[in-house]
């Protein structure tokens, strides 16, 4: 073979996979006029893909990409060498704690050289940004048929790249995710927020009394902390004994409560849970038909509402049915659940009362709302002594949303919790959710130092990664009452 022909045959293989994979720089010689030809049309469009990458890839981090929050991860061939999460409209770094680009995300895994960020940074459900950007760009291009035919070679989004609705079953990095089907994790990412909770110094465990963290793991000592049963605060055995509040001689057998208001919550509650299921008042049911059929009418027909309380610790029976429905209303509306230090699902640890890994949900119960026996909304929530409520996670059926649902288990609830008086409820939610809390439910954004001092008092407290807390002051005669957040 001529030197000459085996040139027009390099060039002529530009654009097969042999010659891609092997990366081997192209000799600038003068080609042949067809090869010329054949190289110039298919540098030109590479060109334009990359730079069609680059614009597309943006969407990501654009209104109508990922939410807040939703952690991300490095990979390569299947190893995951760096957390992170969405914030803004970058990704929030596990190694230097800042908000940094893909790029420099890819260059603190240590592959700044590999310049691939968005075909190596992945969802936790498996869908790296490349395959969710071609997602994003194939929705938008829809909406306006005219522009989707007017791409890069006069084709569609299928002929540019490829679906992102096969899965590649050789993908190591998707199957690190557990992503081993033929399905469309993108519309997963889509329909569902994933919520990561939040790592937080002050976890560490600290006296309510004297703030601190010295404690004796063997034996029982001053040093000693004893955590009350129902707000959750830790106290030193001899701090109590300083401030006449108990003189412990050693560990308190069974439930022990550091004050008569947290005695008296964790009474009421049990007793709540042992009336079981109570009807909805019907003013709210009527309210409820109003606005679904504009009839005040007292026949309230098949809307046949309850609402109940269950702890998931003592559940058994009809209970454990409900409870299941509940965790299925609640992973519908989110994803798995995740603390950044252990790898299973937490929905049903918080939904049960269980601890996990050294995370502790046994005082969550799960209120919820039925309509003729079915569950239809549902919410778990912790009451962390007088001072307030913790709502971590609330969800409606799907295809139920807008009905009025929560708002019939939210009133049922807060008048609840105004029996154990209770001064306020926190709530856990996404920021773009704003105007429905403070709005509709008169909560109001609470402020970063309000959400430390909080933190710091009740070690327990579930918050996720890029969420907002809200407050909601419950009665009129806890509005100047003293509170620790």
């Amino acid at each position: 073979m001529s030197a000459k022909e085996e040139k027009d045959k390099s060039a002529r293989g530009l654009g097969t996979s042999n010659t891609l994979k092997k990366r081997k720089p192209i000799p600038m010689g003068k080609p042949s006029k067809s090869s010329s030809v054949s190289g110039s049309a298919q540098r030109k469009t590479h060109q334009k893909i990359v730079k069609k990458d680059m614009g597309t890839h943006k969407l990501v981090f654009e209104e109508g990409g990922l939410l807040d929050g939703t952690e991300l991860e490095y990979r390569v061939n299947g190893e995951t060498l760096l957390k992170g999460y969405k914030k803004d409209h970058g990704i929030m770094c596990g190694c230097c704690g800042s908000v940094v680009t893909p790029s420099k995300f890819e260059a603190h895994a240590g592959f700044a050289s590999r310049r691939k960020p968005y075909n190596c940074i992945y969802t936790s459900g498996g869908v790296s940004l490349s395959e969710l950007s071609i997602s994003l760009a194939r929705e938008r291009s829809n909406k306006d048929s005219q522009k989707a035919s007017k791409h890069v070679d006069g084709g569609n989004l299928e002929s540019q790249y490829s679906s992102p609705r096969v899965f590649d079953p050789d993908n190591a990095n998707a199957l690190a995710s557990r992503r081993a089907f033929v399905g469309d994790a993108i519309d997963e990412v889509d329909k569902r927020c994933i919520r990561i909770v939040e790592d937080f110094e002050a976890d560490v465990t600290s006296c309510a009394l004297c703030r601190g963290s010295d404690s004796s793991k063997s034996g029982f000592e001053p040093c000693t902390i004893l955590f009350c049963d129902q707000c959750e605060k830790g106290y030193h055995a001899g701090c109590l004994k300083e401030h006449k509040m108990a003189d412990h001689k050693e560990l308190p057998k069974g439930n022990w409560f550091c004050s008569t208001d947290c005695r008296l919550i964790h009474s009421t509650l049990q007793s709540f849970l042992d009336q079981g299921a109570e009807k909805v008042p019907t003013s709210l049911v009527n309210a409820l038909r109003k606005k679904h059929t504009g009839s005040s009418s007292e026949n309230v027909g098949d809307f046949n509402f309850e609402w109940l309380v269950i702890s998931g610790t003592n559940a058994s029976g009809e209970a454990k049915q409900l409870l299941s429905q509940a965790i299925a209303i609640f992973n519908d509306s989110f994803s798995l659940i995740f603390d950044g230090r252990t790898d299973p699902d937490l929905i049903p640890a918080m939904v049960y009362g269980r601890n996990l890994h050294g995370r502790e949900h046994k005082g969550m119960y799960c209120s919820l709302l039925t309509l003729n026996s079915v569950v239809v909304s549902a919410a778990v929530f912790r009451v962390l002594g007088p001072e307030f409520v913790e709502l971590p996670l609330v969800a409606t059926v799907n295809g139920s949303h807008g009905k009025g649902y929560f708002r019939i288990l939210f009133t049922c609830m807060e008048g609840f919790f105004e029996s154990l008086k209770v001064k306020s409820i926190v709530l856990v939610a996404a920021e773009e959710a704003q105007a429905i809390w403070t709005d509709k439910f008169e909560f109001w954004k609470m402020a970063p130092d309000q959400v430390q001092s909080c933190r710091k008092s009740f070690r327990s407290m579930t918050i996720f990664r890029g969420t907002v807390l809200y407050k909601n002051i419950l009665d009129d005669w806890a509005q100047n009452a003293s509170s620790d957040c």
